[in-house]
């Protein structure tokens, strides 16, 4: 489903608005005596990176800190990085931690570790302050603990080459097969066939179950409060799910709903998620899985059901994608 209407548009621009509510804010000092606000977002060895309240990215070096942050800094990465220090070690209880502070698990029937959850706009930013081509915008609207959100295929798959490169690990896009893993589908689907050949063909095949409509709160689908929002505001809006209600009207935060039973957060509803492949045989068109706040339509919301673009194209405008990495492990 697209964003069909510059109201559709307007109403995930009004969701994101408000970040710093979103995150640890704290006042960083440095030796010299200036301050700035900002979140800790990554520490790789004495490097340091700061998203400061107004936007900017700051990367740092730690002795330039005050003795107090310097404590600070060390405690909070110490917490985000606890877990086995090995990929091969992850578990479901405890995941392994990259420097970004993301978190990875393993998917049984697959080789990779999959992320808990989306890749957050902090996160690329960090990507794109290392490109060139590319600025922070391109990471979409909202901050710290938003998805990034419209970006191409091509900045997706850059993205994981980007942290390879960052780690001497291999980070990528989930295949369609690790993804129908992921989401518990793949023994019901064939392990040979092309994504076009599976698209929505488990019908009443739900992430939920087969019940609908979903269990009020399961994931951010299109809702009855996207219709109170529509109504107080006076857009017209599109379809929702009656009798519905998750109480998110736009993008919400990467883990705001509950994860699935393999400890994975936003595998259907709010953003899709970029896959690595081909949707055809001709090998013309890419393809998304999962899917977004702006669905109501049973079709869409299929475990089986896959997002398809035009032919040669690796975005369009107002697409709703964001990213899902994972990390292979070594091959036994």
């Amino acid at each position: 489903m697209k964003l069909k209407s510059k109201a559709m548009a307007a109403i995930a621009a009004a969701a994101l608005m408000p970040t710093s509510a979103f995150c640890e804010i704290h006042t960083f000092t440095s030796t010299a005596g200036s301050s700035i606000q900002g979140e800790l977002v990554a520490v790789s060895g004495d490097s340091v990176t700061i998203k400061a309240t107004d936007g900017r990215t700051i990367n740092t070096k730690l002795a330039s800190l005050s003795e107090a942050d310097v404590s600070y800094v060390k405690s909070h990465e110490l917490s985000k990085t606890s877990g086995p220090t090995s990929p091969a070690a992850a578990t479901k209880e405890s995941p392994f931690v990259n420097s970004l502070g993301m978190k990875f698990v393993p998917v049984p029937g697959t080789q990779v570790l999959f992320a808990t959850k989306l890749v957050d706009v902090v996160q690329f930013d960090l990507y794109a302050a290392e490109t060139p081509s590319l600025t922070a915008a391109d990471g979409g609207l909202g901050g710290p603990g938003v998805p990034a959100n419209e970006v191409s295929y091509d900045q997706a798959k850059g993205f994981c080459e980007w942290l390879s490169k960052k780690e001497s690990l291999v980070y990528r896009l989930p295949t369609d097969r690790e993804w129908s893993f992921a989401i518990g589908i793949a023994t019901l689907e064939s392990a040979t066939a092309v994504p076009e050949e599976l698209d929505g063909k488990l019908k009443g095949v739900y992430p939920w179950g087969s019940s609908w409509p979903p269990p009020n709160g399961y994931a951010n689908y299109c809702d009855e409060a996207y219709r109170d929002f529509c109504k107080k505001n006076g857009h017209e809006g599109g379809p929702h799910i009656p009798g519905y209600r998750d109480g998110e009207y736009a993008i919400s935060l990467t883990g705001a709903f509950p994860a699935n039973k393999l400890g994975l957060h936003d595998m259907s509803g709010n953003l899709m998620a970029w896959c690595d492949g081909w949707y055809d045989k001709l090998q013309t068109r890419r393809f998304l899985r999962g899917s977004m706040w702006g669905n109501a339509a049973r079709d869409d919301l299929l475990s089986s059901s896959r997002r398809e673009l035009d032919m040669g194209k690796t975005t369009e405008k107002d697409l709703p994608s964001a990213i899902r990495v994972v990390l292979e492990l070594p091959k036994p």
